[in-house]
């Protein structure tokens, strides 16, 4: 007797139901509609890299998570993300390209991270990204910010902020305080908001800071609003550092393009608690919340790296890009009960066929299909009522009954499952129905 197999994927690699993965299609859909209204050109690029490539510009965290393989005497490793595999792709084909180059991707990333809710180990993202060659405009920093808010908002989960800030002004802060182990105060203003003032006292204590110090990261990591209350704040932590003040004007002219922009100022607001993780982000960083649902995290972030691309060549090409974590967001939209499993197919009629007459039948759905309408015909034994009952499982609106009777009269009769009404209507008058 042969062992009996798990079947279940492995831990941290999401497989969706027909329902979900229904709503994950049509969100790949919005978000790829609306990164090409703003002239990003979809590019793929592998899901396999040397593992010397990735590693390289990975930062020593995200190094450990990395999926690494040999094949013969070739180091492999799984892309982390898509922002490493652009900058070795632009930085190999930059005299082929034009620029600023603007591109968009969709796929699934890898990560060797302990799987749990919001985690995973195989995810998609969504990413846009500008990159020039030798300088890129600020302005750059606000066309992301305003293409992130254009496709959140198309995505329809609700009222959302911006959360925007610049790493020159932490980095230039902690310099200015001489403070020794900055990559672990990094570490906790990224957890900021989610620990609270008080366990954040805690844990700086724990690096050995003194009272002075603590007090300043704090009040610090507090600092939220428009530019103007925000400018004032840090204006009056009396920091003298030239990387802090070049990220306090880079925050300046950042708001004006926003102005500009018309961008909606209750979308956004600055928030010195913003870090990033990664460490390739080198001036404005952004997250983006759901005001109604605070608790799910970021939904959409990113930011500036003006070293990445470069650094796989000789040419200085400055960056900046949003992702959104799609596979992370649709895991936590259901749990939170912000999108609806009700449709379990793409179809939008089910033809239930009670005639022998098959080439009058399937002219009718050939013409429904060239109308563009996703047509399922029901070709088991059964009848109309086990028909209809496949239908309304699978939450089809429509059912179309094509008898003999129908073909006679040259009458269709469509049956709305939702409320239940049928009507007798002639081909053109059920695409109409279909169509609207």
């Amino acid at each position: 007797m042969s062992e009996k197999l798990n079947l279940q994927p492995l831990s941290g690699m999401p497989e969706w139901p027909p329902a979900a993965q229904l709503i994950f299609e049509r969100w790949k859909q919005t978000v790829r509609e609306s990164y090409g209204l703003f002239g990003y050109t979809p590019l793929e690029t592998p899901t396999i890299e040397r593992a010397e490539v990735l590693m390289a510009k990975a930062g020593a965290s995200t190094g450990k998570q990395i999926y690494r393989f040999a094949k013969g005497e070739t180091q492999l490793a799984l892309r982390f993300d898509l922002t490493v595999p652009l900058a070795r792709f632009v930085a190999l084909h930059q005299n082929e390209l034009a620029f600023p180059f603007r591109r968009q991707a969709i796929g699934p990333v890898f990560r060797g991270e302990r799987a749990q809710m919001g985690r995973f180990r195989e995810f998609y993202q969504a990413d846009a990204d500008i990159i020039g060659r030798g300088s890129l405009s600020s302005s750059a920093d606000a066309e992301i910010l305003a293409l992130a808010a254009q496709t959140v908002k198309r995505l329809e989960l609700g009222s959302f902020q911006l959360q925007i800030s610049n790493r020159k002004i932490v980095m230039g802060f902690l310099s200015a305080l001489k403070v020794m182990d900055q990559k672990a105060i990094i570490q906790l203003l990224d957890d900021a908001d989610k620990i609270g003032p008080k366990k954040l006292q805690e844990e700086l204590r724990l690096l050995r800071l003194d009272t002075f110090e603590i007090r300043k990261i704090t009040k610090f990591a507090q600092i939220h609003g428009n530019f103007h209350q925000v400018s004032q704040l840090l204006l009056r932590l009396d920091v003298d550092n030239a990387l802090f003040n070049e990220g306090l004007e880079e925050l300046h002219r950042l708001s004006q393009h926003l102005e500009a922009l018309r961008l909606d100022p209750a979308e956004y607001q600055f928030n010195m608690g913003i870090i990033r993780g990664l460490d390739y982000y080198t001036g404005m960083i952004y997250e983006t919340i759901l005001l109604d649902h605070v608790s799910l995290g970021s939904i959409c972030s990113g930011g500036r790296y003006d070293n990445l691309v470069g650094n796989y060549g000789k040419t200085k090409m400055p960056g900046v890009g949003c992702s959104i974590g799609l596979t992370r967001l649709l895991a936590q939209a259901l749990a939170a009960g912000l999108v609806s499993l009700e449709q379990k197919t793409i179809s939008q009629v089910v033809v239930v066929p009670l005639t022998a007459q098959l080439d009058h039948l399937h002219d009718i759905v050939n013409a429904l299909r060239q109308s563009g309408i996703a047509t399922e015909v029901y070709l088991e034994a059964g009848g109309m009522k086990k028909a209809l009952k496949h239908a309304a499982d699978l939450g089809v609106a429509y059912a179309l009954i094509i008898g003999d009777d129908e073909l006679a009269q040259k009458k269709l009769s469509l049956k709305n499952l939702v409320t239940g009404a049928q009507e007798s209507l002639n081909l053109a008058q059920v695409i109409n129905t279909l169509q609207s």
